[in-house]
């Protein structure tokens, strides 16, 4: 029996993966405006509560299974689903995350790979795959039709409370969102049986006012930090998500925009396990290779990361059924459908659209082109330069060389507004994440000697092993600004005064 479809529902994944893509790219080149931050807080404030709600729209079926042996197959199902590529992803993750330790402000160590188990993927974008399965057989082993209401009063409760104080575990703040799915599905299924064609007809007005609240609630977030007014921003953001999306289907059903968001939605699983590679390599394809600028590099790394991963999928993963369940968690063949989600879809490959083989084939064809080329930059990017090794020295000793080196420089790698609030003197900013696309033109000199500081020691040793890759003959380490200012200016940072009056 073939899924009930909801085009809102598939149109609202779409509007979530374009959401999570470009997120993921702001953060790839740390295009650092207030404006990119201020796009950031609103994008992180609800796309993933988001998807755990639409999680829940289509899980429906849990509140009547009939026994504990059909809850039981279900959570396994899931666990297959979601379990499988969490854990072969991460895996693969762990030689790539060594390999760029050097590279890494928090150096990445062997012993932090058992941290998979606890849903700290290496591939850190995955944590949704592993706490949307401990949410989902959680609703599937204990929460009835009888009993619904109870449990989505106290997971609401619980959601308050864990966004209330921050804790760090994910599933207390996200398992209300996935019952409110739930809900959600109940509620349409009512108005549906009442006549009531669409759930949000009629609420404009309302939709309005939500989406005031929603920019109210972020523009307070992002100059106050209180993380409780992100919870109220899910909620807001969720809600003009499926208005719009319902909005769409009823103004527009055959609109290109449209037809193109329901696309994407019912390809979103694909998308979100495929698009941390592809960002990866298009990142080191156009911002560390050819060396294009933040802007420009971040709207192609988005335009890759958004569209490869289809064709990659549909052409050579799905086709190859070790692939398709190590990477996607499924058993079945091509006909399996909601493959682009991970919340049902339809059949990505139908009779007619296989019948067309010379498309498929070139398509297959430049997409391992493109990973191949990826491949070598990769490699060429990871390959040791002729540079020596970078120095470190105490703040006193670099003092002392600088009182009689002529040829020297100090680089600061923090952020821009760390370094308008403070500096060493007559130090240049080269923020560590512009490093190095920004090196090349702002220090010419590959021999000149140059003493690296940053916010932390950690932060600093990463930049000074990249510019000694990079070439740099001259790199001096001397630790982080706080302990730097003590020596160079005789004066103390905020930090460290407030350290001391805490002593």
């Amino acid at each position: 029996m073939a899924k009930q479809r909801f085009r809102e529902i598939d149109i609202a994944k779409g509007i979530g993966i374009i959401l999570v893509i470009l997120g993921h790219s702001l953060k790839q080149t740390e295009v650092s405006t207030k404006w990119t931050r201020i796009l950031i807080t609103l994008i992180y404030s609800f796309h993933m509560p988001l998807f755990f709600v639409l999680s829940g729209f289509v899980a429906v079926k849990i509140l009547d299974m009939a026994d504990m042996k059909e809850r039981l197959l279900y959570t396994r199902g899931r666990a297959e689903r979601l379990l499988v590529p969490y854990f072969v992803i991460g895996l693969i993750y762990i030689p790539v995350k060594l390999k760029l330790s050097a590279y890494a402000v928090k150096p990445f160590q062997l012993s932090d790979s058992f941290r998979i188990l606890i849903g700290q993927n290496p591939n850190t974008s995955l944590w949704f795959l592993y706490v949307l399965f401990i949410v989902s057989a959680i609703c599937a082993l204990f929460v009835h039709r009888g009993d619904f209401r109870s449990v989505l009063y106290g997971a609401g409760a619980l959601c308050i409370a864990s966004w209330w104080v921050n804790i760090s575990v994910n599933t207390p703040k996200y398992l209300f969102f996935f019952l409110a799915g739930i809900w959600l599905r109940l509620k349409m299924e009512d108005a549906h049986k009442e006549g009531q064609k669409y759930l949000f007809e009629g609420q404009g007005i309302l939709a309005v006012f939500v989406l005031i609240v929603f920019l109210m609630l972020n523009r307070v977030y992002f100059r106050t930090g209180v993380n409780v007014l992100r919870l109220g921003a899910s909620i807001c953001g969720i809600y003009l998500t499926l208005w719009f999306s319902e909005t769409l289907v009823r103004r527009i059903p055959e609109g290109k925009f449209t037809l193109v968001l329901e696309k994407l939605g019912r390809y979103c699983m694909d998308i979100y396990i495929l698009h941390e590679p592809v960002m990866t390599a298009a990142k080191l394809v156009f911002y560390s290779y050819l060396g294009l600028g933040p802007s420009v590099s971040t709207l192609l790394i988005f335009v890759c990361a958004l569209l490869i991963p289809v064709p990659l999928s549909a052409v050579l993963i799905r086709r190859i059924p070790v692939l398709r369940f190590l990477l996607f968690g499924e058993r079945k063949g091509r006909e399996q459908t909601a493959a682009g989600s991970i919340f049902g879809g339809k059949p990505f490959m139908t009779e007619a659209q296989s019948s067309k083989k010379k498309i498929t084939y070139i398509t297959m064809i430049c997409c391992i082109v493109t990973g191949v080329c990826a491949a070598f930059l990769l490699v060429r990017s990871l390959r040791p330069s002729a540079g020596k090794p970078y120095e470190k020295l105490s703040a006193e000793e670099a003092a002392e060389y600088m009182s009689y080196e002529e040829n020297s420089l100090i680089l600061d790698v923090r952020d821009e507004e760390s370094f308008r609030e403070g500096h060493l003197p007559e130090a240049v900013n080269i923020p560590y994440e512009k490093l190095v696309h920004a090196a090349g033109k702002i220090l010419p000199d590959l021999g000149q000697t140059i003493y690296v500081y940053g916010e932390s020691e950690e932060e600093s040793c990463a930049a000074a092993q990249k510019l000694s890759d990079m070439g740099y003959a001259g790199i001096a380490e001397i630790g982080s600004y706080s302990e730097c200012a003590r020596i160079f200016t005789g004066r103390e940072t905020e930090g460290m005064m407030a350290a001391r009056i805490e002593e």
